[in-house]
């Protein structure tokens, strides 16, 4: 059912948050991976927890942003949820940014269209129709999608010369939130609580 989906993807999100060892865990089983994105791609309303999944892994090292970067359809049912929840886009704009503060984990993001997505994403004006606190989701879920942007932008401008797991925008030292503290603080700030949890 979605609801034991979403406790599922939720547990497995919160042991993979600031755990580079349940992140290895994690990303080193096929099945959990394409389950992650089978559950991006049906649409029932968990895939902010799924996105969530990505995200923390990917925070915690450049490996596993490589790995979740490049798994089949993963971009594609990323781009898809565009169309989702205010809730559901700031955490796949989450994961979108941890991943593209990883080298090689930028280029495959590059390659799969994500540059589009980011840029609607900031286009897109604030709702005048959602309550103060989504207004604010909304702001910050568009200060990320920037961020990630200029990370694939420099991945663009360098891609021979930035290492795999260099910081990007948020900070410096490792994928996402997986480097120093201001890089976590800032993955988190805009990948997690834009959404609203951890």
């Amino acid at each position: 059912t979605s609801q034991a989906r979403f406790f599922s993807l939720a547990i497995i999100g919160e042991l993979a948050y600031f755990n580079p060892l349940r992140s290895a865990d994690i990303t080193s089983m096929p099945r959990l991976r394409s389950g992650v994105v089978a559950v991006l791609l049906d649409g029932r309303g968990v895939e902010g927890e799924a996105a969530k999944v990505v995200r923390n892994c990917s925070a915690n090292g450049a490996k596993y942003a490589e790995t979740w970067a490049g798994e089949e359809k993963l971009l594609e049912a990323m781009i898809r949820c565009l169309s989702a929840s205010e809730h559901i886009k700031a955490c796949v704009v989450g994961a979108v940014f941890a991943m593209s503060r990883a080298g090689v984990a930028a280029q495959t993001l590059l390659k799969g269209g994500l540059v589009k997505m980011l840029e609607a994403r900031i286009k897109e004006k604030v709702n005048a129709e959602l309550t103060p606190e989504q207004k604010e989701r909304q702001r910050v879920t568009m200060a990320c999608a920037a961020m990630a942007l200029l990370n694939l932008k420099e991945a663009e401008l360098e891609p021979a010369s930035k290492p795999a797991g260099s910081g990007g925008s948020g900070g410096s030292g490792g994928a996402g939130e997986g480097g120093a503290d201001a890089g976590k603080a800032g993955a988190r700030t805009t990948g997690a609580g834009a959404a609203g949890a951890g």
